[in-house]
Protein backbone atom coordinates (compact mmCIF):
# COMPACT_ATOMS: atom_id res chain seq x y z
CA UNK A 1 0.00 0.00 0.00
CA UNK A 2 1.62 3.38 -0.85
CA UNK A 3 1.71 6.12 1.64
CA UNK A 4 1.08 9.58 1.11
CA UNK A 5 4.09 11.72 1.68
CA UNK A 6 4.19 13.99 4.24
CA UNK A 7 5.30 17.00 2.56
CA UNK A 8 4.64 17.96 -1.04
CA UNK A 9 6.72 20.38 -3.30
CA UNK A 10 5.31 22.24 -6.36
CA UNK A 11 7.26 25.25 -8.23
CA UNK A 12 6.15 28.61 -7.56
CA UNK A 13 8.33 30.08 -9.54
CA UNK A 14 11.33 30.01 -12.02
CA UNK A 15 14.26 32.34 -11.10
CA UNK A 16 15.69 31.94 -13.98
CA UNK A 17 12.91 32.36 -16.25
CA UNK A 18 12.84 36.01 -14.35
CA UNK A 19 16.54 36.59 -15.27
CA UNK A 20 18.62 35.40 -12.43
CA UNK A 21 21.75 33.56 -13.62
CA UNK A 22 22.27 29.76 -12.49
CA UNK A 23 25.13 30.72 -10.54
CA UNK A 24 23.24 33.35 -7.89
CA UNK A 25 20.55 30.13 -7.61
CA UNK A 26 22.44 29.13 -4.28
CA UNK A 27 23.18 29.30 -0.69
CA UNK A 28 24.41 32.11 0.24
CA UNK A 29 23.62 33.89 -3.10
CA UNK A 30 19.78 33.59 -2.35
CA UNK A 31 17.57 34.60 0.35
CA UNK A 32 13.94 34.29 0.96
CA UNK A 33 12.16 36.03 3.95
CA UNK A 34 8.80 34.14 4.87
CA UNK A 35 6.44 34.10 1.73
CA UNK A 36 7.41 38.27 0.73
CA UNK A 37 10.43 38.29 -0.64
CA UNK A 38 13.57 36.55 -2.54
CA UNK A 39 17.01 38.55 -2.97
CA UNK A 40 19.36 37.50 -5.19
CA UNK A 41 22.99 38.87 -5.03
CA UNK A 42 24.35 38.94 -8.22
CA UNK A 43 28.12 39.86 -9.41
CA UNK A 44 27.11 43.96 -9.70
CA UNK A 45 23.50 43.96 -8.76
CA UNK A 46 20.51 42.79 -6.66
CA UNK A 47 17.78 41.40 -7.74
CA UNK A 48 14.61 41.45 -5.44
CA UNK A 49 11.32 39.73 -6.00
CA UNK A 50 8.31 40.70 -4.46
CA UNK A 51 6.56 37.40 -3.98
CA UNK A 52 3.04 39.11 -2.58
CA UNK A 53 3.29 41.60 -5.66
CA UNK A 54 3.37 39.07 -8.67
CA UNK A 55 6.79 37.88 -8.25
CA UNK A 56 7.75 41.64 -9.55
CA UNK A 57 11.20 42.00 -10.41
CA UNK A 58 13.25 45.16 -9.43
CA UNK A 59 17.06 45.18 -9.61
CA UNK A 60 19.55 47.48 -8.18
CA UNK A 61 22.83 48.36 -9.06
CA UNK A 62 24.84 47.50 -6.18
CA UNK A 63 27.41 45.40 -4.66
CA UNK A 64 27.02 42.78 -1.47
CA UNK A 65 28.28 39.70 -0.23
CA UNK A 66 24.80 38.82 1.14
CA UNK A 67 21.21 40.41 1.71
CA UNK A 68 18.09 39.91 3.03
CA UNK A 69 15.16 41.72 3.16
CA UNK A 70 12.65 42.72 6.14
CA UNK A 71 9.07 40.37 6.54
CA UNK A 72 7.23 42.96 7.63
CA UNK A 73 8.83 46.14 5.83
CA UNK A 74 10.68 47.11 2.71
CA UNK A 75 13.84 47.57 4.40
CA UNK A 76 16.87 45.63 2.72
CA UNK A 77 20.20 44.85 4.50
CA UNK A 78 23.37 44.40 2.90
CA UNK A 79 26.53 42.79 4.01
CA UNK A 80 30.04 43.63 2.60
CA UNK A 81 33.24 42.06 4.58
CA UNK A 82 32.35 43.95 7.91
CA UNK A 83 30.42 46.57 6.46
CA UNK A 84 26.39 46.16 6.96
CA UNK A 85 24.40 48.71 5.17
CA UNK A 86 20.34 49.42 6.00
CA UNK A 87 17.99 50.85 3.17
Amino acid sequence: MAQALPVTFTEALNLQQLGVPETSIKHGMTTMESDKWIVCVEASQLTMIDLRNGAQVTRRPMQAEAAIMNPDQSILALRAGTTLQIF
